[in-house]
């Protein structure tokens, strides 16, 4: 052997290795055993991550205002949590679709309410402001509504002025009179009500 490959440490490494070979000592199914156990652990723990990393996605995805999940935000979450919540990604999309599709449900009951409450104002002609506060009471206490969706309801109520009938205008029908300057086209046709 040369100088420069005596120097060496690769070639001293491969030289050793072959003049002494490593022989497993012990149970090699154990050691295999061990390992496997092992890399079951990693994976547990990757897992563990991965859904930490998208139960926070959800987490953000909830208004705090409003106590409303949104699961648009949910997905741009769990884009941003990047490869550390891909092991939980497929689940948790598919929980996220079972959430929306809740809320689909929801909506079309909440809708079916208020289309049902507003019917009712109208059959009986109670326009008041007090009749629309019973339906969105209704509506809280029966869970169709949340307290702040009657909240954003009542926000949207004119104050101070009494509520018009429905009337049909150029736009459909409307049953709180419009507020501002009226749209061309509209002194012609004189007061409605």
């Amino acid at each position: 052997m040369s100088g420069s490959e005596r120097d060496n440490p690769l070639s001293a490494g491969l030289l050793s290795s072959i003049a002494n070979p490593q022989t497993l000592s012990g149970n090699f199914l154990a050691a295999y055993g061990q390992g496997q156990d092992a890399a079951q652990r990693v994976w547990a723990n990757r897992l563990s991550q991965a859904q930490q990393a998208a139960g926070q996605a959800q987490q953000g995805a909830i208004n705090p205002q409003t106590g409303e999940y949104d699961p648009n935000a949910f997905r741009a979450n769990l884009a941003a949590a990047g490869p550390q919540a891909a092991l939980a990604a497929q689940s948790s999309l598919g929980a996220n679709q079972s959430i929306s599709s809740d809320q689909l449900h929801q909506a079309q009951v909440k809708n079916d309410f208020i289309n049902k409450g507003a019917a009712s104002l109208l059959a009986n002609k109670d326009y008041s402001p007090g009749g629309v506060m019973g339906v969105l009471q209704q509506g809280v206490a029966g869970g169709f509504l949340t307290p702040a969706e009657a909240g954003r309801q009542l926000l949207a109520m004119p104050q101070g002025e009494p509520i018009a009938p429905l009337r049909s205008t150029s736009d459909g029908p409307v049953l709180y009179p419009r507020r501002g300057r009226p749209r061309p086209g509209d002194e012609s046709r004189g007061p409605q009500g």
